[in-house]
C-alpha cells in the first residue's frame, strides 16, 4: 500500500501530540508484566474499559500470578469474571495460566506463533501482547484501531484485513511503540459517531438484550451460586423457549464449560 511519506508524517505527529497532551493514563499501560499484559488484553476483547477497570485491579489482586491462577477453580474463575461477558475468555485465561505454569516455567513465550496456540490468543492479541510487555516493534490492530487508520487515509470500510495490517505497518513509527498504539486507541474515542458506524465490524455483537448469550450468561450465573441447575428453571426464570435454552447450553457444553448429567446442569471442574 503506497502513502505518501509527508502524509505519513503528518499523521504521526497527530497520533503523537494528542497522546501526550490528552493520553489517558490506566493501571495496565506502561507496564512490564507480561502476566498482567495478558489479563488486561483478554479481558479487553470485546469489552469497554470502564467496565474492565475494576475487574483488573480485582484480579490482579486475588490472582497475582500464572500460577495462582492455575490452582483457582473454574467456579471461582466465573465468579470474579461475572459482569465481563464471554465468560470462555475467563477460562482461556486460567487455561494458559496452566499452560505457562506447567510447561513453559511460568514464562509466557515472546513469539508470535506460540503465543497462537495459546487458548484466546489471535493474531491482535498476540501482537498487543509482545508490544506492551516486551516492547517488540509490532502493528497491532484492534477494531478502534482499524477506524483510526481508515478514516485517517480515506478508506473504505470494506478493506480487507490484510490491506489494514499492511497500513499499519507502513505508518508505524521507529520508536516508542507502545505510546503509539495508547494513541491510535484514544484517539478512536474522538472520532464522531458516523464514523464508528461507517467503519463497524460487519461482524460485530448483536444485542445482548433477547439473545443466546444472555441465556448463556444466566446458566453461568446460576451456576456461580448454586451447585447445579435444570434448563426448565432457565426457561421459567428467563421466559425463554427450552428450544433456546437448550441452544444456549449446547454452545457451553461445546466449549467444555459446562456439562449436563441426569439433566441437571454442572460447571466443569
Amino acid at each position: 500500500m503506497k502513502i505518501d511519506k509527508a502524509e505519513i508524517r503528518i499523521f504521526q505527529t497527530k497520533i503523537r501530540k494528542f497522546y501526550r497532551l490528552k493520553g489517558r493514563e490506566l493501571p495496565f499501560r506502561m507496564i512490564d508484566d507480561p502476566y498482567a499484559v495478558t489479563v488486561s488484553e483478554i479481558m479487553l476483547q470485546q469489552t469497554q474499559v470502564d467496565r474492565v477497570l475494576p475487574k483488573y485491579l480485582h484480579w490482579i489482586d486475588k490472582y497475582p500470578s500464572w500460577k495462582k491462577l492455575s490452582e483457582t477453580s473454574n467456579k471461582s474463575i466465573l465468579s470474579d469474571w461475572s459482569g465481563l461477558g464471554y465468560n470462555r475468555r475467563g477460562l482461556y485465561l486460567k487455561s494458559i495460566a496452566e499452560i505457562v505454569t506447567n510447561e513453559f516455567g511460568g514464562i509466557i513465550p515472546a513469539d508470535i506463533e506460540t503465543l497462537k496456540q495459546l487458548p484466546g490468543i489471535g493474531t491482535y492479541t498476540s501482537h498487543a501482547i509482545l508490544i506492551f510487555a516486551f516492547k517488540k516493534r509490532l502493528a497491532a490492530v484492534d477494531t478502534n484501531i482499524r477506524k483510526v487508520l481508515l478514516h485517517s487515509f480515506n478508506l473504505s470500510p470494506e478493506t480487507s484485513t490484510l490491506k489494514t495490517q499492511q497500513l499499519a505497518e507502513t505508518v508505524l513509527p521507529k520508536t516508542k511503540i507502545r505510546e503509539w498504539h495508547y494513541g491510535l486507541m484514544d484517539f478512536a474515542k474522538t472520532l464522531p459517531s458516523e464514523v464508528h458506524k461507517k467503519y463497524k465490524n460487519k461482524f460485530s455483537q448483536s444485542k445482548f438484550e433477547g439473545s443466546i448469550r444472555q441465556i448463556r450468561g444466566e446458566i453461568i450465573r446460576q451456576l456461580v451460586i448454586h451447585h447445579s441447575v435444570t434448563i426448565s428453571k432457565i426457561s421459567i426464570e428467563m421466559n425463554r423457549t427450552l428450544d433456546d435454552v437448550s441452544q444456549a447450553l449446547s454452545g457451553l457444553v461445546k466449549e467444555q464449560i459446562v456439562c449436563l448429567s441426569k439433566n441437571k446442569i454442572k460447571l466443569v471442574k
